[in-house]
């Protein structure tokens, strides 16, 4: 496995696209921009087992669609099989590619809806934890928005690179707005 990882990360460097390559950053940026919800939320009470990790989300700010009106979704995170010390299982702490839910986190999340629940679009890079309890906390969690925002700008199409471009200003100034984090009670699941 590790050999073919090297091999993809090789053909990716010499320009060759392969499933194991990434995308770049602004093709990443364009998938975001096709999610289902995409809002600032924060994580309540986080569960799972070996196979799927599924966090209650409270909905603080929609930014897309206007017309979403729910005050919360479920939010899971599927854990695939994969290889450990030489025998197949699950890595009880989900992939590296996927995010990991924290309770009490302020959250930017890009939904793909899937029956009742969300996924998250593009693993990680779907999932952006939002810090604002201190003042350095404010600058890295913006600089880290902003370093998003530049590959936002490369985008091919301009409706999209503009609608993301509006999306992330949206963030940087709730990110200037936030206090410092207090607990919260967890969220009740339907």
């Amino acid at each position: 496995m590790r050999k073919l990882m090297a091999l993809g990360l090789l053909l990716s460097l010499c320009g060759v696209r392969t499933g194991l390559a990434l995308p770049p950053p602004w093709d990443i940026e364009a998938m975001k921009a096709k999610a289902d919800l995409i809002a600032i939320c924060r994580v309540g009470m986080v569960m799972g087992n070996e196979r799927v990790l599924q966090a209650a989300l409270s909905v603080v700010q929609v930014l897309q669609p206007s017309s979403f009106e729910g005050k919360s979704v479920r939010l899971s995170i599927p854990r695939p099989p994969m290889e450990i010390d030489g025998r197949l299982g699950t890595q009880s702490q989900g992939t590296p590619a996927m995010p990991e839910p924290e309770g009490g986190e302020t959250v930017l999340v890009f939904l793909q809806k899937q029956g009742a629940n969300y996924t998250v679009v593009c693993g990680k890079d779907g999932y952006i934890v939002l810090k604002g309890g201190s003042e350095e906390e404010r600058a890295a969690t913006i600089k880290k928005i902003e370093e998003y925002r530049q590959f936002a700008a490369k985008i091919g199409d301009e409706a999209v690179r503009a609608k993301m471009d509006e999306l992330y200003q949206k963030v940087v100034d709730y990110v200037r707005t936030m206090k410092a984090e207090s607990p919260t009670l967890p969220i009740l699941i339907r």
